[in-house]
């Protein structure tokens, strides 16, 4: 009995911290009670929003966060009188006359001398956006369940990438990519070897990648696993042994002048690309040019430090 009452104890204490946790994910109320002031959210689409403050001196300010520039932002003061706030932006322009209603989430701004969709704001962002029925596959939300480094992965699915990175190596956990990309900075995706294959629109027009390595191991390249990726760069190695229909092209037909396919010299993935007519557009890399690279950089780097050191020692000298 006695350890049935210790595990209930342990049970509700977890669930109090959870609690806990869940409130501290929500913003302090800037809400004043049957008041305009305060900071309030508005929902335009997905996880897009505008945000309204109204300062207790009188003044307000409008902003649209999802723009990158400020255009369509505004400041100003507004006046209430009857329930009915009416806006002036600076420049001397009305922005608009509403009747206010106070809810339990925020407040409701209902044109006054017009008809026209009532505007509900918000007083918490979070509880705002998850209102949006697209807002779980929203960038916004991939990055609230993102790992350190950006990845969002599930039973060696990669879902979505939401990092910072300019070239990623694919994690070796991946065994199937499904991802979108929201990375606005990645140019260069590596695949590993350990995937075996690649899927089917793996990338595709709506990210920025430039350039894709394919390491060995992977000996399968599905259907149209690159189709309207605009890359410039592709790499395949001599592991691959199957490729499926236009794994690169464009939608205007084709493939772009400007992509330039790396294979080693006489592979399955060389064979595939002449057959294709892309004979023109392929690099042989070499086996043993990524060796041969190391090699040189080492005696480089040798050859640095060694003349370093005789310029010490000599230095050293020459002060005796």
């Amino acid at each position: 009995m006695k350890k049935v009452i210790i595990l209930i104890l342990c049970m509700l204490l977890l669930t109090a911290c959870q609690e806990k946790g869940k409130l501290n994910n929500i913003e302090q109320s800037t809400k004043t009670s049957n008041s305009i002031v305060g900071t309030w959210y508005e929902l335009i689409a997905n996880d897009s929003t505008n945000r309204w403050s109204f300062s207790d001196d009188g003044s307000y300010e409008y902003v649209k966060e999802y723009r990158k520039d400020e255009k369509y932002n505004h400041r100003g003061s507004y006046v209430i009188e009857d329930n009915i706030v009416t806006m002036t932006s600076d420049d001397g322009g009305e922005y608009g006359k509403y009747r206010i209603k106070y809810t339990d989430y925020g407040i409701k701004l209902m044109y006054a001398e017009e008809a026209g969709r009532p505007i509900e704001l918000y007083e918490n962002k979070q509880q705002l956006l998850e209102t949006s029925p697209n807002y779980y596959k929203t960038k916004t939300y991939y990055k609230t369940i993102a790992d350190k480094d950006g990845y969002i992965i599930e039973d060696g699915v990669l879902i979505a990438y939401v990092g910072n990175a300019k070239k990623i190596r694919i994690p070796s956990e991946v065994k199937t990519v499904d991802a979108i990309w929201y990375g606005e900075k990645l140019k260069t995706v590596i695949f590993p070897g350990t995937m075996e294959k690649i899927d089917v629109t793996v990338i595709d027009g709506e990210s920025n990648i430039d350039y894709v390595y394919i390491e060995e191991g992977v000996v399968e390249i599905e259907d149209h696993a690159f189709w309207d990726a605009y890359l410039l760069e592709l790499h395949i190695p001599s592991s691959v042994t199957k490729i499926g229909k236009d794994i690169i092209g464009v939608e205007e037909g084709g493939i772009s002048e400007e992509t330039k396919i790396y294979v080693k010299k006489n592979s399955y993935a060389h064979q595939y690309f002449v057959k294709e007519g892309l004979e023109d557009q392929l690099i042989f890399e070499e086996p043993g040019n990524d060796l041969i690279a190391i090699i040189v950089a080492v005696i480089v780097v040798v050859l640095v430090i060694g003349v370093s050191v005789a310029i010490a020692i000599i230095v050293k000298k020459k002060r005796k």
